[in-house]
């Protein structure tokens, strides 16, 4: 996977950070909810370890694992080391369950009859994050907290978060500050509270309407996949290229074959026996058609990426003038069902010259899939 190769990852770490604590809390036993529950958070636990950042957020282990009421004893019970538990202890366990309590196909398809699936809407499926962390101030879809410019003052900001007896620092319900568990620190100040209510952003209101600018801009383009619209991430350091299974099940396709492959894509490296499809990837105006074997993934998203919000990229930078993005999708978190590997990026390049504007500035490629822009790092800046 592409780490921090080209740029600052806070912003990124921060997200799935607030993704985990923003899990629901399951009472009872249900299957499908707990599967959903185990998928989101191998997911951003997977990311995290990725960005070298999952150590940092142990202190959250006890609070994600309180959130499992119904089948907490049943995970704890063969452990006694569990108050010790990390995040990939937590993980296991919760693999272990699912691979003891499998979903029946009545709930297979009663997941299927919901209204995406009923409308035979399959790309927007794919295309959009079903359930994106609403603004806790306007309680808007299409914005980070941060980044509200309907509640702007800090003062307001705050207001809104007592009166609705959210935590101050991670924005979470059911606790206060002091008792959060949260190791999330301001993004300006360092400082323990929510980057939205920093004092510093009060000192400079322009701030407080403005998205960072050092904000990882990673290399995706909307694709089709057997005629299913889906999200690849461009990936040369990647041997392999890789699948969901909400990808792979969506198409329908069938197992080439099967494989045992050392897969560092999850939370650690492990052999495993794993399912290779082999697709027909096309542009989004199917011209350009390119046949590729894809390992599947047993997850939901295989990563969610911050929106770079393409439009107004173009428009800042005088060189990505002509750039043509097909993405035009308004969420905080993009959703990535597909990662294209070093062979499979070999096949689709071009001979036109990327747009390189001055240092820090970002790139635009062009691919015969389409374009992808990203923003280059600082190799210095790379955590060891």
């Amino acid at each position: 996977m592409l780490k921090d190769r080209y740029g600052d990852t806070r912003e990124v770490v921060n997200a799935h950070i607030q993704e985990i604590i923003s899990l629901p809390t399951i009472s009872g036993a249900s299957k499908q909810k707990i599967h959903n529950f185990y998928d989101s958070l191998v997911g951003h636990v997977q990311a995290l370890e990725t960005f070298g950042k999952l150590g940092d957020v142990n202190g959250n282990v006890r609070m994600t694992l309180d959130k499992l009421e119904g089948i907490r004893a049943d995970l704890t019970r063969t452990s006694p080391e569990w108050k010790r538990w990390t995040f990939p202890d937590l993980v296991e366990a919760l693999r272990q369950w699912i691979e003891r309590n499998p979903l029946q196909q009545s709930d297979k398809d009663a997941k299927k009859d919901g209204s995406l699936w009923k409308d035979g809407r399959r790309d927007k499926l794919l295309l959009t994050k079903e359930q994106s962390r609403q603004c806790v101030y306007c309680e808007s879809q299409g914005h980070r907290s941060v980044e509200c410019d309907k509640v702007v003052s800090v003062s307001d900001r705050r207001k809104v978060l007592s009166n609705k007896h959210l935590c101050f620092n991670c924005t979470g319900e059911k606790h206060r500050a002091s008792d959060c568990r949260s190791r999330i620190q301001c993004y300006h100040c360092k400082r323990r509270h929510h980057t939205s209510i920093c004092d510093k952003l009060a000192d400079n209101p322009k701030l407080l309407c403005q998205p960072s600018s050092k904000n990882v801009v990673y290399p995706v383009v909307v694709v089709k996949v057997e005629g299913v619209k889906c999200r690849a991430l461009l990936d040369t350091g990647s041997g392999s290229s890789f699948a969901s299974s909400t990808l792979l099940n969506t198409i329908g396709k069938k197992a080439l074959r099967q494989e045992f492959k050392s897969i560092e894509m999850m939370l650690q490296t492990a052999t495993r026996k794993i399912d290779v499809y082999e697709v027909e990837i096309t542009d989004i105006e199917e011209k350009v058609k390119l046949s590729c074997e894809l390992n599947r993934i047993e997850k939901n998203v295989l990563m969610s990426v911050p929106n770079p919000r393409y439009k107004e990229l173009i428009r800042a930078h005088e060189h990505l003038r002509g750039v043509d993005m097909n993405d035009e999708d308004e969420k905080a978190l993009l959703p990535v069902h597909l990662i294209l590997g070093a062979s499979e990026m070999s096949r689709i390049k071009t001979a036109e010259p990327a747009r390189v504007g001055e240092d820090g500035m970002p790139v635009a490629e062009k691919t015969t899939l389409g374009w992808a822009i990203m923003l280059p790092g600082r190799e210095t800046n790379l955590p060891t």
